[in-house]
Protein backbone atom coordinates (compact mmCIF):
# COMPACT_ATOMS: atom_id res chain seq x y z
CA UNK A 1 0.00 0.00 0.00
CA UNK A 2 1.31 3.41 -0.93
CA UNK A 3 1.41 6.47 1.31
CA UNK A 4 1.88 8.58 -1.80
CA UNK A 5 -0.77 10.06 -4.05
CA UNK A 6 -1.45 9.22 -7.66
CA UNK A 7 -3.92 9.97 -10.42
CA UNK A 8 -5.18 6.51 -11.50
CA UNK A 9 -4.51 7.35 -15.16
CA UNK A 10 -0.89 8.16 -14.31
CA UNK A 11 -0.49 4.95 -12.32
CA UNK A 12 -1.70 3.03 -15.36
CA UNK A 13 1.12 4.61 -17.43
CA UNK A 14 3.79 3.60 -14.90
CA UNK A 15 2.65 0.09 -13.95
CA UNK A 16 5.35 -2.42 -14.79
CA UNK A 17 7.90 0.30 -15.56
CA UNK A 18 9.59 0.93 -12.26
CA UNK A 19 6.60 1.64 -10.02
CA UNK A 20 8.16 -0.18 -7.01
CA UNK A 21 11.33 1.92 -7.38
CA UNK A 22 9.38 5.18 -7.41
CA UNK A 23 7.44 4.16 -4.33
CA UNK A 24 10.57 3.02 -2.46
CA UNK A 25 12.75 6.01 -3.38
CA UNK A 26 14.27 7.89 -0.45
CA UNK A 27 14.12 11.15 -2.37
CA UNK A 28 11.03 13.06 -3.37
CA UNK A 29 9.66 12.02 -6.76
CA UNK A 30 6.71 13.57 -8.52
CA UNK A 31 5.09 13.18 -11.90
CA UNK A 32 3.32 15.83 -13.91
CA UNK A 33 0.98 15.89 -16.88
CA UNK A 34 1.94 17.90 -20.00
CA UNK A 35 -0.14 20.82 -18.64
CA UNK A 36 2.03 20.84 -15.46
CA UNK A 37 -0.64 19.43 -13.13
CA UNK A 38 0.63 17.04 -10.44
CA UNK A 39 -0.16 13.45 -11.32
CA UNK A 40 1.99 11.61 -8.76
CA UNK A 41 3.80 12.19 -5.48
CA UNK A 42 5.74 9.32 -3.94
CA UNK A 43 5.67 8.52 -0.21
CA UNK A 44 9.02 10.32 0.29
CA UNK A 45 7.40 13.57 -0.94
CA UNK A 46 5.15 13.47 2.12
CA UNK A 47 7.81 12.17 4.55
CA UNK A 48 10.16 15.00 3.59
CA UNK A 49 7.38 17.58 3.82
CA UNK A 50 6.45 16.31 7.26
CA UNK A 51 10.06 16.31 8.46
CA UNK A 52 10.44 19.91 7.24
CA UNK A 53 7.19 20.97 8.98
CA UNK A 54 5.49 21.36 5.62
CA UNK A 55 2.49 19.21 6.45
CA UNK A 56 -0.47 19.51 6.32
CA UNK A 57 0.04 22.50 3.99
CA UNK A 58 1.79 20.41 1.32
CA UNK A 59 -1.11 17.98 1.10
CA UNK A 60 -3.67 20.78 1.11
CA UNK A 61 -2.00 23.04 -1.46
CA UNK A 62 -0.16 20.52 -3.64
CA UNK A 63 -2.69 17.79 -4.15
CA UNK A 64 -3.05 15.66 -7.27
CA UNK A 65 -4.36 17.95 -9.99
CA UNK A 66 -2.69 21.13 -8.64
CA UNK A 67 -0.56 23.06 -11.12
CA UNK A 68 3.14 23.29 -10.28
CA UNK A 69 3.16 26.59 -12.17
CA UNK A 70 1.27 28.11 -9.23
CA UNK A 71 4.45 27.72 -7.17
CA UNK A 72 6.50 29.86 -9.56
CA UNK A 73 6.82 33.60 -9.73
CA UNK A 74 5.90 35.33 -13.01
CA UNK A 75 9.51 36.30 -13.66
Amino acid sequence: MSDGAVDPAFRHLIDGKGWPHLEAAESSVYGIWPDFRLAYCNPAWFRIASREQGEPAISQCWHIGASILDAMTPE
